[in-house]
């Protein structure tokens, strides 16, 4: 889910720029964070759809059970799918083509998916890289899905995870908004 959302996201505002379409889009009367949110909704809707689907198959294939609110999971995943789009259009804002928009995506990526807790244990790691996990995203977010699908915690036990997510989407949203600039290179 993070691998496609960061990629889309950054490959689709990039494909404007490949194919020149980019010049029409900034002659017209819109901000760039209209200009942003415009080119990235569709591919949250496509996260969105894709988390849908793979939410059940997790308990129907796998046996995953799921104990919590499916509102609160799917709440906190929308933040999630907003920072991590965020990020891609962040990162299509310093690249010119897909190639280097995907390429740059796996580059944050790797570290992200290694640096999650996911496969290793946070605890586990040196006392340096726990603190840069704190910048990860996808480190709050796998904490409140086995929070949410194991335990059946909430709002109340999982906030100090919700909150770090919220504040990095508005950031990276603003900082993508910041450097798309509004002409053509």
């Amino acid at each position: 889910l993070v691998a496609m959302s960061i990629i889309l996201t950054s490959a689709v505002i990039v494909r404007e720029k490949e194919i020149g379409t980019i010049e029409q889009l900034m002659v017209a009367p819109i901000s760039r964070l209209e200009l942003i949110l415009g080119k990235t909704i569709p591919c949250f809707i496509i996260e969105i759809t894709t988390l849908t689907v793979i939410t059940p198959l997790a308990f129907i294939l796998f046996d995953v059970p799921f104990q919590g609110s499916v509102v609160f999971f799917y709440a906190t995943a929308i933040i999630f799918l907003i920072t991590t789009s965020g990020v891609g259009m962040t990162i299509s804002a310093f690249c010119k083509t897909q190639q280097q928009a995907v390429l740059t995506s796996f580059m944050f990526l790797q570290p992200s998916i290694l640096l999650s807790g996911y496969a290793f244990p946070i605890e586990n790691m040196p006392p340096v890289i726990q603190y840069v996990t704190y910048l990860n995203p996808l480190r709050y977010f796998i904490t409140v899905v086995r929070g949410v699908f194991l335990k059946g915690t909430g709002w109340e036990t999982l906030w100090p995870q919700v909150i770090p997510l919220l504040v990095m989407a508005i950031f990276y949203v603003g900082l993508a908004s910041f450097f798309f600039k509004k002409r053509v290179d």
